[in-house]
C-alpha cells in the first residue's frame, strides 16, 4: 500500500494519482510486521562491538590499589590465625584486576595496561602486608619483654630486626609464597590475554 502525501489516504499500488486530491505523490507503507524484520536484519548485519580498550587508566590504578589493600588486610588477618598467609598473593592480585576493570569503567579482561598495574599493585601490596606483619609481631614482642613501644616506633625500627639473619629467612620465605602464589593467577590471566589475541588475528 500507498499513502498520499497531500491528502494522506491510503492508495492501491496500481493507482497513479490520488482518487481524493488528484495527486501524485506517495509514499510506500510499510506495515509493523514487515518493518520488524527489516530491523532484525540491520541489527544481525551490524557486528556486536566488544570492549577492547584499556578504559581510565589512572582511575583504574587507584581501584586496583584500592581493592588489592582490602587483600592485604586479608593478608594481615589470615598471618594473626597463623596459616599461611602467601595464598592471598593470588587474592591480591585478582581484587587489583577487578577494582582497575571497576574504576576504569572497562569490561575488558584482556587488558594489557590492567594486567600491567595488577601486577606491580600486587608485588608492591604483598610487600607492604608482610612488611606490616613483621613490624606487628615486632610491636607485640617488645611490649611483652616489657619495653613501652608504640606500633610506629615498631615499623621504624623493623629493617633493623630483619637483619638478622633467623629473622630475614622467616620474613623472604613468607614473601616468596605470596609471590609464588600472585605470580600463577598472573601467568593464567597472560596464558588467557595471548590467546585472545591469536583469535583476533
Amino acid at each position: 500500500m500507498r499513502k498520499c502525501n497531500s491528502c494522506g489516504i491510503q492508495i492501491n499500488e496500481e493507482a497513479n494519482f490520488c482518487p481524493a486530491c488528484g495527486s501524485s505523490d506517495f509514499t510506500e507503507i510499510i506495515d509493523s510486521a514487515e518493518e520488524a524484520n527489516v530491523q532484525q536484519v540491520q541489527t544481525a548485519e551490524e557486528p556486536v562491538q566488544e570492549d577492547k580498550g584499556n578504559g581510565n587508566i589512572v582511575a583504574g590504578f587507584f581501584g586496583a590499589l584500592l581493592f588489592s589493600l582490602l587483600g592485604g588486610l586479608l593478608y594481615f588477618a589470615i598471618y594473626q590465625i597463623g596459616f599461611i598467609a602467601g595464598i592471598c598473593g593470588l587474592v591480591i592480585f585478582l581484587l587489583a584486576g577487578f577494582g582497575y576493570r571497576l574504576f576504569a569503567k572497562t569490561k575488558n579482561k584482556n587488558s594489557i595496561a590492567c594486567l600491567v598495574i595488577s601486577i606491580i599493585v600486587m608485588i608492591v601490596v604483598i610487600f607492604l602486608s608482610e612488611y606490616f606483619c613483621a613490624s606487628y609481631e615486632l610491636y607485640k614482642a617488645l611490649n611483652a619483654e616489657g619495653f613501652d613501644i608504640t606500633l610506629v616506633e615498631a615499623i621504624e625500627v623493623t629493617p633493623e630486626f630483619l637483619e638478622t639473619p633467623e629473622l630475614s629467612e622467616a620474613f623472604a620465605s613468607d614473601l616468596a609464597f605470596a609471590y609464588i602464589f600472585g605470580f600463577v593467577a598472573c601467568i593464567g590471566n597472560i596464558i588467557t590475554i595471548v590467546k585472545a589475541r591469536k583469535q583476533q588475528q
